[in-house]
Parts: C-alpha cells; structure tokens; sequence
C-alpha cells in the first residue's frame, strides 16, 4: 500500500523533530506538567524579521518534502526501482528547493524581490534575513546543501544500477543529509527558538546569538 503525500510531510516533520532534540546531545525525559504557562509580557515583535523567519521555515520544509517523497517512492517501487521519470521529477524538485535555500528566494525559479528601503531604525525583510548571517552559518549551510545534492546523486545512482543492498542505506543517507540541512537552519539563530517546557536548551553554532522566543524578555 502506498503511503499519502501526507504522510511524507509527517517524515519531514518527524525530522525536524529528531533533530531538535537529537542535536541538544542531552536525553529527556518525557515530564508531565501541568501548571499553567507563565505570563510575561512580550516585546513587540518585528513584523519584518517575523515575515523573514517564516520564509526560512518554508524555504526549509520545501527541501525537506521532496527528499522524503523520493526516498518514499523508491522504497515502495518494485525492487526499489521507480521509474526514470520520477526520478526525474523528485530530483529537479529538490534542485530547486535547495537553490531556492541557498539565495535566499521565495520563489523557486524566480529572483528575489529587491527590498524596499527601510525606514531609520528598521530592517527590511531582506536585510533581517540572509545578510546578517554569520559566517560560519553561511559556510555550514552551503557545505550542507552541497552534501545533500551529492547524497541524493548517490541514491539515483544505486537506484540505476539496480542494486538493492545499496539502495535503502543510500536512501537512510539522504534523509540524514536533509535533517543535516534542518539542523543548520535551526542553530542558526535565524529562526525563533523553541520554549515549549520540558524540551532541552539548543546549542548554537559559534558566532550566532539564539532567538529568543517571542514570550520571553532577555535575562538581566
């Protein structure tokens, strides 16, 4: 039985959430509380760092979904051998999405739209987002993007050759490079940082300053 597209979303999500805690290198325990969420009064957030935090998390979830529905098809074809023209359509659809990761874009197969100038004081959408990346940041991203676009060549090619005790290890390899792709996106600092309660404090990467989330004001 074939498994829905939405399924593979879950896949995709059930990475991000792997990595979240995965990546903390602390075990947690699953903790009952159910005291009542503290009330902070919030900063007010910027609506142009929001609006560029959203296209990040879309920009991430658009790699990540056509890396499960390949990996997805090719384990559920006969002798994990689908046909070339899927093939063919996964892999142009994850090309684009991590061309679309890497600029910064919208739009997959269009230029960025130029920002506007941004009143004194104020960020445009574009200025709040890629170009105030940290070079590590930056260099991780792009090196993660690379190993991704080499992994998912590896898959095609152990498909081809018809060799299936190749072929699900391959597979297993390209879901990592993408949760690899997750993980960069998420310490980056470029996105708010999760405060739901019982879940570990994220590391950062060298260089980046961890969101805060929106609820909670910096300690004094």
């Amino acid at each position: 039985m074939r498994i829905s597209r939405k399924t593979g979303v879950l896949v995709s999500s059930a990475a991000i959430t792997a990595l979240a805690l995965g990546s903390a290198g602390t075990a947690v325990a699953l903790v009952e509380d159910e005291s009542p969420a503290r009330s902070v009064s919030a900063p007010k957030p910027s609506p142009a760092k929001t609006a560029a935090q959203s296209q990040l998390l879309n920009r991430t979830g658009n790699v990540l979904n056509p890396v499960s529905e390949l990996v997805r098809d090719v384990l559920e074809a006969k002798g994990h051998k689908p046909s070339p023209a899927q093939l063919t359509q996964h892999t142009k659809a994850i090309d684009k999405a991590l061309a679309v990761l890497l600029r910064g874009q919208t739009t997959p197969g269009k230029p960025a739209t130029p920002a506007k100038p941004a009143k004194p004081g104020k960020q445009s959408v574009a200025q709040s987002g890629a170009t105030n990346r940290p070079p590590v940041a930056e260099r991780l991203r792009n090196q993660a993007i690379i190993d991704l676009k080499a992994r998912v060549s590896t898959l095609v090619k152990a498909v081809k050759a018809g060799t299936p005790r190749t072929i699900v290890p391959a597979a297993q390899q390209t879901l990592t490079g993408a949760v690899n792709v997750a993980t960069v996106v998420l310490l980056s600092g470029e996105l708010p940082a999760p405060d739901l309660k019982g879940l570990p404090k994220l590391p950062k990467l060298p260089g980046t300053a961890t969101t805060l989330p929106a609820e909670v004001h910096p300690a004094r």
